[in-house]
């Protein structure tokens, strides 16, 4: 089984951590408005500035998806043997990640994604492939937003239900196959609570 190189881990972790980003960046601007109906000035100033934020982080993560896709098949092995050790609970002294300490709703809601696309390396690919085709649509959606919102109306920030499962699925399998760098396993609980969050709405992944 090959380790991920220094250079795949930076490559790794850069992929996953603007997806994190720009899910708290979408449920931002998601949540603000339905408090604010009719925002002030400055929150429209405010809000142009999140969707432009957004609109740069989808572009920088249609590169990613296909680095993610890379990585998922050359390290499926990797992520095989992290996503059943995550699976079966069994922590070794050297595992002292969060995501071993998942609750049993979230793991069953993370092993339940993941065996309805069958297995953890297939879920994996297809999440990086559904990634690298619909975001480079979200990000149009995203321009013409803002191109609203300069005009002075108020409009919805959401990404589409289909871009929020897949990017919260690419923060998951992205955390396990990168464990070993700390961070990782941080992401991909993050990643569960989106997960927890879409099936707690009646939207499950």
């Amino acid at each position: 089984m090959s380790r991920l190189t220094l250079s795949e881990q930076v490559h790794l972790l850069n992929a996953i951590m603007d997806l994190a980003k720009l899910a708290a960046f979408d449920a931002l601007w998601t949540r603000h408005l339905e408090k604010h109906a009719s925002p002030s000035n400055q929150d429209r100033v405010t809000v142009h500035g999140v969707g432009s934020t957004m609109e740069e982080l989808l572009r920088r993560c249609e590169g990613h998806a296909h680095t993610l896709a890379e990585l998922f098949k050359v390290h499926g092995a990797e992520l095989e043997q992290s996503f059943q050790r995550m699976r079966s609970g069994a922590k070794g002294p050297q595992d002292d990640f969060v995501m071993f300490d998942l609750s049993e709703r979230a793991r069953n809601a993370v092993v339940s994604s993941v065996e309805r696309k069958g297995g953890i390396v297939r879920a994996a690919e297809s999440s990086a492939e559904k990634l690298a085709r619909i975001l480079p649509s979200e990000r149009r959606n995203i321009v013409e937003k803002l191109s609203s919102i300069s005009g002075g109306t108020t409009v919805e920030g959401d990404l589409s239900k289909e871009a929020v499962c897949n990017i919260a699925e690419g923060m998951v399998v992205g955390g396990f196959l990168a464990f070993e760098t700390g961070i990782g396993a941080f992401v991909g609980a993050a990643g569960c609570v989106i997960l927890l969050a879409a099936e707690a709405a009646g939207n499950s992944c």
